[in-house]
C-alpha cells in the first residue's frame, strides 16, 4: 500500500511528490514543464465530432501515453449539447472514467440552463476566461474543436 501526494509551491515550476511505502520514504522532484498536457477546447455542437474525433482522441491519448494528461474544456454550444443529449452525456462519463479531465464554462452552461446537469455528470463547471488565459500564457497545448 502506498500514499501519493502532490504539493505545488507557488512561484515555481516544480511539484514535489511523496511516496510512502510502509517505512520507506521516497521523495522526487518533478519539473512540471516536462509534463505533457493537452487541452481540448470543445466549442461545437456537432454530435458527430464528439463520437468520431474528440472522445476517441482524448481517450486514446491517455491509453497510448501520447499525453500525460488530457483536459477537455466545454465552451459555448458544446455545453448545450452535453446538457441536453443523453448519448453525449454517456460518452462524457466514459471519458471521465478513462481519466480525461473535463471542465466547462459556467457562463455558457448558465446561459443554456444546463449547469446543474453538467455538475451532476462530474464536470468541473467554473468561469473559464482566466483559466484558459493561464493555459495559453503558460504555453500549454490547446486543440480547438
Amino acid at each position: 500500500m502506498f500514499l501519493l501526494q502532490n504539493r505545488e509551491r507557488k512561484g515555481t515550476n516544480f511539484r514535489l511528490k511523496y511516496i510512502s511505502l510502509r517505512t520507506i520514504n521516497i521523495c522526487t522532484l518533478v519539473n512540471s514543464e516536462t509534463m505533457e498536457r493537452l487541452n481540448i477546447l470543445w466549442t461545437t455542437d456537432n454530435k458527430d465530432t464528439i463520437f468520431n474525433m474528440l472522445s476517441m482522441y482524448a481517450s486514446n491519448s491517455l491509453k497510448n501515453n501520447w499525453w500525460d494528461e488530457v483536459n477537455v474544456i466545454i465552451w459555448g454550444a458544446s455545453s448545450k449539447l452535453v446538457g441536453n443529449d443523453t448519448q453525449v452525456q454517456t460518452e462524457v462519463l466514459e471519458m471521465i472514467a478513462k481519466g480525461v479531465k473535463i471542465e466547462a464554462c459556467k457562463a455558457c452552461s448558465d446561459s443554456f440552463g444546463v449547469s446543474g446537469v453538467l455538475i451532476k455528470l462530474g464536470i468541473n463547471v467554473k468561469y473559464m476566461g482566466q483559466p484558459l488565459t493561464d493555459y495559453l500564457k503558460a504555453g500549454e497545448k490547446i486543440l480547438t474543436i
